[in-house]
């Protein structure tokens, strides 16, 4: 499956995003024996480690064997602290929120803005609004206008909650929705 691509848009300016621990979906963000932060996306085929400087920039990656085996899952008992361990052995010294700038890492990881049921009501996606438009005549036939137009209004509407709430979206494998607090809400 190909991975993800972010939704850029210079719409919104946010610059910071708060990271925190999700052992279930394997994120585990920290600090570095350098007190660099560091976010740590544990899953198949890899362990990806990303590092960011002081100011939270992304500044490098790097990939090592996955910790867990068909054998081994994060709700069993002990196998979060199991991974903690095998993580410090990786760099990793502490486990904590972090705040870092938006990136994107490869290999279907990174943060956006917006998630992609939004890019109809975006900058910069008008190739998008026009197929969309005509899956919306061929489906909806003469009341299509209408139809089209609610959804538009319902996206605007949507959108404006959403920037609202200061929420984003974490990739990793999945796209999750993150608060401004940086808690996941839905995936």
């Amino acid at each position: 499956m190909p991975s993800p691509k972010p939704i850029i848009s210079t719409e919104k300016m946010r610059k910071y995003y708060i990271i925190k621990e999700h052992p279930y979906y394997g994120i585990y963000p920290g600090f570095s024996a350098d007190n660099k932060p560091i976010v740590a996306f544990s899953g198949y085929p890899s362990v990806i480690l990303v590092f960011f400087d002081d100011s939270g920039a992304m500044i490098d990656t790097s990939h090592h064997p996955p910790f867990l085996t068909k054998q081994l899952r994060r709700s069993d008992e002990g196998v979060v602290d199991l991974e903690r361990a095998y993580l410090k052995s990786l760099g990793m010294v502490t486990f904590e929120p972090v705040t870092v700038r938006k990136f994107w890492a490869g290999d279907g990881i990174g943060i956006d803005d917006y998630p992609s049921t939004f890019k109809l009501v975006l900058p910069d996606h008008e190739e998008d609004f026009l197929k969309q438009r005509e899956i919306f005549k061929d489906f909806y036939g003469d009341n299509w206008k209408q139809a089209f137009d609610d959804e538009i209004r319902d996206l605007k509407e949507q959108k404006q909650a959403w920037d609202n709430s200061g929420a984003w979206v974490l990739y990793h494998g999945n796209d999750y929705w993150v608060d401004a607090d940086g808690n996941i809400t839905d995936s």
